[in-house]
């Protein structure tokens, strides 16, 4: 198949973008397809009747930052939290 042949099937697939995992989790468990999301807990699981399978060791990571206002950067809260922050990934990285 050439790539112009690929590339005109994939457009044609209906497809949308959601921010709320919530909104996801209904069209799917409303039978709308399928979707990799970030794993659901708690009562978001207990509200969609949707099944979660592993994607593996291997799945794909999330990069994440942590975002304050410029004038709030060397505010000792937000510092310390910052810093907390950064404590805890890296112990759990290690």
């Amino acid at each position: 198949m050439t790539r112009q042949r690929i590339a005109s099937r994939l457009t044609s697939i209906p497809r949308s973008e959601l921010e709320p995992i919530e909104a996801v989790l209904a069209m799917v468990s409303s039978g709308l397809g399928v979707s990799i999301i970030p794993q659901a807990r708690g009562a978001m699981v207990d509200a969609y009747p949707v099944r979660q399978i592993s994607l593996g060791k291997n799945a794909p990571t999330r990069q994440i930052a942590f975002a304050c206002r410029g004038a709030d950067f060397d505010n000792r809260r937000v510092s310390a939290l910052r810093d907390a922050f950064k404590l805890s990934y890296e112990a759990a990285s290690a």
